[in-house]
């Protein structure tokens, strides 16, 4: 029997290398996703230490230069914790769109991936029903030797006998 072949063999092996490199550009964003939401997280426990460091010294008598620049400080780290939770949030969505795209790449390639399989299995069912005919075949030869027959499946002939004519 000869070796079973997928005619679509060549854009299975595209679709694969694809759906890898859509997997890998997926798990990049993520690891980037993670990454800004560590660093926004990050800021936001900043902000809380800050916050709690400045209600501490608001205890005794205030200088308003310190308010002042503390204030700043304050604000100062708010917009980096507002910039950062925006990017964090871009990434994620970032991170989203790649795990789509893989998500599709992948529905492809399974799909390719079952017509493969279906025509192996038609393959081997195809190769069964030769093999099966040559053997019913052979078997065919072997019975009509043991008749007596010629191998070419003719019968042998007895010729006819004569009546009498009254």
């Amino acid at each position: 029997m000869s070796r079973f072949r997928f005619r679509l063999a060549r854009i299975l092996r595209v679709r694969e290398v694809e759906e890898q490199a859509a997997r890998e550009r997926f798990l990049e964003a993520q690891r980037t996703a993670r990454e800004a939401e560590a660093r926004a997280q990050a800021a936001r426990d900043e902000l809380a230490r800050s916050h709690e460091t400045l209600r501490g010294e608001l205890t005794g008598t205030l200088q308003p230069g310190f308010v002042l620049l503390a204030q700043q400080a304050l604000d100062g780290l708010r917009q980096r914790r507002q910039r950062l939770a925006e990017r964090a949030r871009t990434l994620a969505l970032q991170s989203e769109a790649e795990r789509a795209a893989w998500g599709l790449r992948r529905r492809d390639v399974r799909g390719l991936e079952r017509l493969q399989d279906r025509d192996r299995e038609g393959w081997r069912e195809e190769g069964a029903r030769r093999e099966a005919a040559a053997t019913d075949e052979v078997a065919g030869v072997r019975a009509a030797a043991r008749r007596g027959a010629r191998p070419s499946g003719e019968s042998v002939s007895w010729p006819m006998q004569e009546h009498e004519k009254p």
